[in-house]
Parts: structure tokens; sequence; C-alpha cells
């Protein structure tokens, strides 16, 4: 297994945040959520990208379901790059970011989150 990309975060109230660019701009809170499907932006992180809205979607969570659209965006993440990738827009998310699992399965990559150095490594 080698390491491709790694990531320095922080940890805060059992959620690892940690910093990305997207579209060329960075976020600095995304929330690993492997409990979510998708790379998943506020709202208001989408506009400020000037993300398209391209399909309305229903999407459903442990807390019930919302309204959200799909889109896409180009990604980076420590030093690695990756274009077109898959994401929603939810207008009521209470974090910028939610990474989610998909994004770790369609690119084959395995996680390895360490607590008590705030890293977050991609690993294949």
């Amino acid at each position: 297994m080698k390491r491709v990309a790694l990531v320095r975060g922080r940890i805060h109230r059992d959620k690892f945040f940690f910093p990305c660019v997207v579209n060329q701009q960075r976020i600095d809170n995304v929330v690993l959520d492997t409990g979510a499907f998708d790379f998943v932006l506020s709202d208001q992180i989408a506009k400020r990208l000037h993300l398209s809205r391209e399909r309305a979607v229903v999407v459903r969570g442990v807390s019930g379901s919302a309204r959200a659209w799909t889109s896409h965006c180009d990604l980076s993440v420590g030093k690695r790059k990756f274009r077109n990738v898959p994401c929603v827009i939810m207008k009521d998310l209470p974090f910028e970011a939610l990474f989610g699992l998909r994004f770790f399965v369609d690119h084959g990559y395995q996680l390895l989150l360490d607590p008590k150095t705030a890293t977050l490594s991609f690993l294949r």
C-alpha cells in the first residue's frame, strides 16, 4: 500500500476537518464523513464557487431527506488533483462541505485517519 496524498487537519467535537481546494478556491473546513455518500457542498460555498446546478435530487440521511442539486467540480486534496468530480449542493448543510465515501470508492483509495497527528492519508 502506497500513500498518494496526505492532508493535515484538526479534530473538533469528534469530527475531522481538513482543507481542500475546489475550483481553485480553498475551503478550510471540509468534514470527513464516510457516512455521506457524495462530496457535498453547502449552497453558500457552491455560490462562491459559481457551481452549476445540473439536476435536482432528493438526498436522504439519518436526519431525513432534503432537496439538493447535482454538479461537478475540480478538486485538490493535498498535492493530488482530480477533475470533474461529482458533487451535491445542499441548501441547509451545517458545514462548508462533507467529504463522503463515494470519492474513495470511485478512485480506489483506502483511508488512514490518524487522530493523534490529525492527518488523513489516501492509500492505494
